[in-house]
């Protein structure tokens, strides 16, 4: 009776807990050697597998198969958590600043959204995309009243993960930006003067 009730319990700690691997710095053993012998003693199962088809009919695999699990990291930049943010934190000039020690819990959320354009990205998306894409994106993270416009778009759409035109450029141009306004004002005070050519 004691020896039946230490398994089931041990079975609801296995059920609670999960199983997990527990790893000693002072193993008598080294892990390769640990490993090896566990693959020895406790072979995985590989052979044919039988499964039903859409048609209901069983079916067994020519091929040996492998079944078991899989730990997988998704590096996806889709912020499906509740901590995920459709706009970022600006700073003075109206471009989306990094969170220091002294606001980044003024939120319940972090106030820092995922970075999808970077130096390459943005190398990458031009020579595919073209200029004008790339140009229209950009604008729309670092042009203030371009990303109020966005954000109140988000909030008041029927559907905010379907939205057809994110931003009407007819009434919101491309250009003009924080960053390119800086920029333009800098090399203006130095004689030179952007223009835009005919090709992107």
């Amino acid at each position: 009776r004691l020896e039946t009730d230490l398994k089931v319990q041990h079975l609801m700690d296995v059920a609670t807990d999960g199983i997990y691997r527990f790893q000693p710095t002072n193993n008598p053993v080294d892990y390769p050697t640990v490993i090896d012998q566990l693959r020895k003693q406790y072979p995985a199962p590989y052979g044919p597998v039988q499964y039903r088809n859409a048609k209901g009919k069983i079916v067994t695999t020519k091929s040996n198969v492998l079944i078991g699990g899989m730990y997988l990291l998704l590096l996806e930049k889709i912020g499906n958590t509740w901590q995920a943010v459709a706009s970022p934190k600006l700073q003075h000039y109206g471009i989306p600043a990094k969170l220091s020690n002294a606001d980044k819990y003024a939120a319940p959320g972090r106030l820092n959204p995922v970075r999808i354009f970077g130096e390459s990205e943005v190398r990458l998306i031009s020579a595919i995309c073209g200029g004008d894409i790339t140009a229209d994106i950009l604008d729309q993270s670092n042009k203030t009243i371009v990303h109020r416009e966005i954000t109140n778009t988000i909030l008041t759409a029927d559907q905010p993960t379907n939205i057809g035109k994110i931003i009407d450029r007819n009434k919101f141009p491309v250009g003009n930006g924080r960053i390119l306004t800086m920029v333009r004002h800098i090399l203006e005070c130095a004689g030179i003067k952007i223009v835009r050519g005919s090709g992107s």
